[in-house]
């Protein structure tokens, strides 16, 4: 395939080159693709098939209906009793009754009980603005009738009178569209370095959005790496999350009072400024402050909203 831009060759998941971040994206996808790209079929055809009926047909083989359907004008008999449908609805409901979420416990150490209590308080808040059990019904249904689903976290404005925001959860439409690392160690994927969520959106309701790319972003040409992500009437927009791994130094040390203070260097660099981190880390290292250092890595959270080969959006990093 042929990228419709140059790209230069600075390493994945560091770059701030536009070009770049769209390159890595979409060799990521493609991993991504390569990995669930069978299994996606699957789920499709298993939701399809859980949701069949006598008008859709999605539990007869199309080449089956093709031939009883025929062009003799001899039709026979297309018809479907649903018992898949039943028994996936006792499940759902079941999850339902029993809904599953976020419980916040503490574990010792700085965690309190009241410390959880109020943490639990915002995470109900939360589920409550998001309408969770619609939300977390979905999922199910994604869970049993596919074998997957995915709960999304973003946040919107709580009004458009407003700069304050919210957090909401919401339930992947299409199970199939979000992708995650396939190199993934752990059983819940936290140590993910990237993932995606794709969208598909009109002409003209990306052109009313997003103006200024309405001339930029053209249907891609056959040979095109994104051929897939545009069409006439419509653009795929992916929303792409990576983790980039960020050195930082980790420092402990006594304070005036005798409390020990243990913080990463670039925070105490913005909280304090750079003087006074420089005679910080002098002390330190001439034994006249009690400290210690150890050289980390902390992790840089970045999404960006790519439609066609172009960025139209992107969000605030955030660190871990």
């Amino acid at each position: 395939m042929v990228l419709p831009i140059d790209y230069s060759d600075e390493d994945e998941g560091t770059s701030t080159d536009e070009g770049t971040i769209v390159r890595e994206a979409y060799e990521r996808y493609l991993a991504c693709k390569d990995w669930q790209g069978t299994e996606d079929e699957r789920c499709r055809s298993d939701i399809k098939f859980a949701n069949g009926d006598p008008r859709n047909r999605w539990q007869w083989p199309e080449e089956v209906v093709q031939a009883r359907t025929g062009t003799t004008g001899d039709e026979l008999p297309i018809l479907t009793i649903n018992n898949t449908r039943v028994h996936n609805d006792l499940i759902i409901n079941a999850m339902s009754k029993n809904r599953y979420g976020v419980k916040i416990r503490p574990a010792g150490g700085v965690a309190s009980y009241e410390g959880a209590k109020v943490m639990q308080a915002l995470i109900n808040r939360i589920e409550t603005i998001s309408k969770g059990t619609a939300q977390y019904r979905k999922v199910a249904e994604h869970q049993v009738d596919g074998g997957i689903g995915y709960i999304l976290i973003s946040t919107d404005y709580v009004s458009e009178r407003s700069f304050d925001q919210d957090i909401f959860l919401t339930a992947a439409t299409d199970p199939t569209a979000v992708y995650l690392d396939p190199w993934i160690k752990t059983v819940d994927g936290s140590d993910s370095n990237f993932g995606f969520e794709f969208e598909r959106m009109s002409r003209k309701t990306f052109n009313r959005k997003y103006p200024k790319y309405k001339e930029r972003i053209a249907q891609a040409p056959l040979d095109s790496a994104f051929e897939d992500w545009l069409k006439d009437d419509e653009v795929v927009l992916a929303k792409y999350w990576r983790k980039s791994p960020v050195s930082d130094t980790l420092i402990g040390f006594t304070d005036d009072g005798g409390e020990e203070v243990i913080k990463m260097a670039s925070e105490i660099r913005d909280e304090a400024g750079r003087d006074i981190f420089k005679k910080l880390m002098a002390d330190i290292k001439d034994g006249v402050i009690n400290g210690q250092t150890r050289k980390i890595e902390r992790n840089k959270i970045e999404w960006y909203l790519i439609a066609g080969h172009m960025i139209v959006d992107k969000g605030k990093a955030w660190r871990r």
